[in-house]
């Protein structure tokens, strides 16, 4: 062997490569000995998982509370809804109907305060045996008696075999009757309540634009240019009027979240949707 390749490399130090000092010595450069592979870890006992369900994820993220949504192995459908009236709190549905309802409650309800889904398990009495219901969604309101919220499709409540839609009715009406024994109100919700045009549409675009990033000047100017419309405004008077009619439909729908005024909601919104002022802007303009 060469004097290029030293002869005393040990078992733990093997030569990676080589550097030529000033000196114009070459030697070999060692470096730290390869670890070995991490043991494999035992397995979590009951009481420590018991102690990390007692610490979950910050209920901004937490998507869902006693059952877990998003788990390996699903199949269906799930999805997540920052409330934009909750602070962005993520609201998980574990179906497309739950999806379009969380949708659709962000944008009409203006009296909401809290909103989860999955929030916790109740008792039911069945016919035959006693066994626990977890509603989908727990809503808090300003005003008024805390909701229970279960989504439903049609299907699945109004089978047409004669036994599985007294099977059916029978778990809602259990559901109801453990609801308001708890002091809660019960209320089922089908796609007949949730999937309503333009209702539905005008949900999705108010969600879209009414993100957490705004731009606050651009804003201003807006509320600043309502007392300048003329009557019946429209969503394009507005960008016209602040010089930015590509922003016109988030300018409005913003304003709209923030009182200052009143889309017509009958119709989907666009361009051409007629507004009322309300509020301090309303009296301004007078």
């Amino acid at each position: 062997m060469s004097d290029d390749h030293p002869d005393h490399v040990s078992a733990h130090t093997y030569p990676v490569r080589y550097r030529e000092h000033a000196c114009g010595r070459i030697e070999s450069d060692p470096v730290t000995p390869r670890k070995s592979p991490a043991p494999l870890q035992e397995p979590k006992s009951p009481a420590k998982k018991r102690a990390r369900r007692r610490n979950p994820r910050h209920e901004l993220i937490r998507g869902s509370e006693v059952r877990k949504i998003r788990h390996r192995g699903r199949t269906g459908y799930a999805g997540d809804v920052p409330m934009t009236r909750l602070r962005g709190k993520v609201v998980s549905g574990d179906s497309c109907l739950e999806f379009d309802f969380a949708l659709a409650t962000d944008a009409q309800d203006d009296d909401i305060v809290n909103m989860i889904a999955q929030p916790f398990e109740l008792q039911i009495n069945l016919e035959r045996r006693r066994t626990s219901w977890t509603p989908d969604f727990l809503i808090e309101r300003r005003a008024g008696p805390r909701e229970l919220v279960e989504v439903k499709p049609l299907a699945k409540i109004r089978p047409p075999d004669p036994d599985k839609y007294a099977e059916a009715r029978g778990r809602l009406e259990a559901c109801r009757a453990a609801a308001e024994e708890a002091g809660y109100l019960f209320r089922l919700v089908t796609e007949q309540e949730i999937r309503i045009e333009p209702m539905l549409y005008n949900a999705r675009l108010i969600h879209r634009h009414n993100g957490p990033f705004a731009d606050n000047a651009l804003l201003l100017k807006a509320v600043l240019a309502l007392g300048t419309l003329g009557p019946c405004p429209t969503v394009s008077d507005l960008g016209a009027v602040v010089g930015q009619p590509s922003a016109a439909i988030e300018l409005a729908i913003r304003l709209d979240r923030l009182g200052h005024l009143r889309l017509d909601r009958t119709r989907r919104i666009g361009r051409s949707t007629v507004f009322e002022l309300v509020g301090a802007s309303a009296e301004v303009k007078r």
